[in-house]
């Protein structure tokens, strides 16, 4: 037993405090001392890959996956290679229409400034890589499920 509950016992020992305020002593005591839980972890979660720690993601990989009652089930695997990302934005500012970077640029979206690099670097600072996982049941025994990861 540690010695703050120690302290407790031993004030309610000694008449100091009442059965009630060491009970809510304890509570608040063992409140603030809690672990907290671990987080949740998806079963769908990508699995790390030994040795990898620490590198910088190659892949934007997206997995879908749909399975219906009647049987028609799907399932898309996509691998979009990182190091496209930056040969590509240059292509998205120059391929659009001015008209349609205008428009863009009203609604506030400038592709002219967006940071490929700060986003690879944030990709890379996952913990586990996982970017979105999206898992939906219907009642009628459809079920859909999205997985978008770096790894």
């Amino acid at each position: 037993m540690n010695e703050e509950r120690v302290r407790i016992f031993k004030l309610l020992e000694d008449g100091k405090i009442t059965a009630a305020e060491a009970s809510a002593l304890l509570d608040a005591y063992t409140a603030k001392n809690a672990t907290p839980p671990p987080p949740p972890v998806s079963v769908y979660a990508p699995a790390k890959i030994a040795g990898n720690a620490g590198k910088a993601p190659r892949f934007l990989k997206m997995q879908v996956k749909v399975e219906s009652a009647n049987h028609d089930n799907v399932n898309v695997n996509m691998n979009i290679p990182l190091s496209l990302a930056r040969a590509v934005k240059p292509a998205l500012t120059s391929a659009l229409p001015k008209d349609v970077q205008e428009t863009l640029r009203d609604k506030g979206i400038d592709l002219s400034a967006l940071d490929i690099d700060a986003i690879l670097d944030s990709l890379s600072e996952l913990e586990d890589g996982q970017i979105m996982d999206v898992d939906v049941s219907s009642g009628g025994g459809d079920n859909v499920m999205v997985k978008i990861y770096a790894e």
